[in-house]
């Protein structure tokens, strides 16, 4: 749409409207809509994209700091100054979390703040007074304060600078106050409220909610920044906003995905004692999440290759005696990883040690001494959940390792019974994992597994471990002062 202007040519507000279409909704949003399938955070280097911080210093309360993003309707939601929210730990419970949500809001503030003075001395902070006030006597402009004492309309006298005006009428004095135009009319007219404060700008609304699952959103219109829960009492916050990123879109997890982000040989492998002092144990644990390959036969077949390996795992040993039959689609999807030179080639399919294989690297298949055979992802997180006897109960170590790496360690301290009252005898530990790649996956438990405890005793473990501190703590030495 255009419109042909010309002189002697009458344009009311339904021509303007229409004019005003025509570069919007009909204009650059149309070719915009046509071309962007994809909605959310605006991530650049120039801003710092909504990202939610806990507020140091400040109990139960997370700081989001500004940001821009485009909904569906490309309307820009910009946050132009960091807004704290407080979320009481007391106001949910079980597994209850604070979703923190992101939507488009207009807002009629102009750039800055100002203080009122009781002459009607306007003084701005970040204001531009100049490119947007009028004083008479060129039909002034008139102006509203996000006020509850000074709530009428001020008509503009004059403009001195852009951070200086004067106003007429009666005022209480007032500073970091928020400002907008009303507007100038005909005079005599008085205009629909809706027609007031004339000017429009882009802004967000930021809502908590606070549910189990995730809320009900309006696609591409909301976003989730965040969310927060409490474990032991301690604020725990998860930075979602990778999900609803404009530039860097999320990937939703297929089935096969979450399958595979389940590895059935992520286990428990030995804990031992790594030193004792005055305060308690230092413990290592020994995990692993894959099958080390040590021999293999390639043969060439119609639909592709098959590989038959020999290897081992903390589960699976083969061959060996007695003999053993992996599960069939064991490795289904895994990586075949050369850590030589770190390329890999995907399995097909499996059935008991044979590998089947579509599209052969021969790069990955090509040193049987550096092959593993390990889930398709980049990183493994794994977790330790200690009862007792640490700092912070039931909040996990945590370490992340590379998928090539299949045994890792994790040091973690206990602390002797007597360190610190409530502390116990016994405390249990609870191993977790989670698979890390283009997406996240949520914490597993480990698999039952051969164990080999701090004593060398052989025992099994689903990931569950109870240890006696107190029976590894020296006796004291007894003296004698006769």
């Amino acid at each position: 749409m255009d419109i042909k202007f010309s002189s002697n040519l009458f344009l009311s507000v339904e021509e303007l409207n229409r004019f005003k279409s025509s570069l919007g909704e009909k204009g650059w949003k149309r070719f915009v809509k046509s071309i962007v399938s994809q909605f959310g955070i605006a991530v650049n280097e120039n801003n710092t994209n909504f990202i939610p911080l806990i507020k140091s210093g400040v109990s139960e309360t997370i700081t989001i700091q500004p940001g821009i993003a485009f909904d569906s309707d490309v309307n820009a939601i910009v946050l132009d100054s960091a807004v704290d929210i407080n979320l009481p730990a007391s106001q949910i419970s079980g597994d209850e979390k604070y979703w923190i949500i992101l939507r488009y809001a207009s807002t009629h503030n102009e750039e800055g703040t100002v203080n009122i003075s009781s002459s009607g001395a306007l003084t701005g902070v970040g204001t531009k007074f100049k490119e947007v006030l009028r004083g008479q006597p060129d039909f002034p402009t008139k102006v509203k304060f996000s006020s509850s004492a000074n709530t009428g309309e001020y008509e503009v006298v004059e403009v001195s600078s852009d951070t200086s005006a004067t106003l007429a009428g009666s005022f209480t004095t007032e500073s970091n106050k928020k400002y907008s135009v009303v507007g100038t009319f005909t005079p005599g007219f008085i205009p629909l409220i809706e027609n007031k404060q004339i000017y429009e700008y882009d802004s967000c609304e930021i809502e908590v909610v606070k549910s189990i699952d995730t809320p009900s959103l309006q696609a591409g219109k909301e976003f989730v920044i965040a969310t927060v829960n409490y474990v032991a009492g301690v604020m725990d916050l998860d930075d979602v906003r990778y999900r609803y990123y404009l530039n860097q879109p999320y990937e939703q997890r297929t089935e096969e995905e979450k399958k595979l982000a389940v590895d059935g040989l992520v286990s428990l492998v030995r804990g031992s004692i790594v030193s004792i002092n005055e305060k308690g144990v230092l413990m290592e644990y020994v995990m692993q999440h894959g099958f080390r390959i040590t021999g293999f036969n390639l043969n060439r077949t119609v639909n592709g290759y098959t590989l038959d390996i020999e290897g081992n795992s903390n589960f699976i040993k083969y061959p060996s005696t007695p003999a053993v039959t992996i599960p069939e689609h064991m490795f289904k999807g895994w990586w075949i990883l050369n850590r030589n030179n770190m390329e890999i080639c995907v399995v097909t399919d499996s059935q008991n040690n044979r590998l089947t294989i579509t599209e052969m690297n021969s790069d990955a298949v090509s040193d049987a001494a550096n092959l593993v055979l390990v889930p398709p992802f980049n990183e493994i997180e794994y977790a330790v959940t200690v009862n007792n006897n640490v700092p912070i109960p039931y909040e996990p170590y945590k370490v992340r390792c590379s998928i090539e790496n299949i045994n890792n360690r994790i040091l973690i301290p206990i602390y002797w019974k007597d360190i610190k009252s409530g502390y116990v005898d016994e405390v249990s530990l609870t191993f977790q994992y989670r698979m890390i790649g283009d997406n996240k996956y949520p914490f597993n438990d480990f698999q039952s597994a051969p164990y080999v405890d701090h004593d060398d005793n052989e025992t099994s473990s689903s990931g569950v471990v109870h240890f006696n501190v107190t029976s590894v703590k020296p006796e004291e030495e007894q003296r004698n002062y006769s």
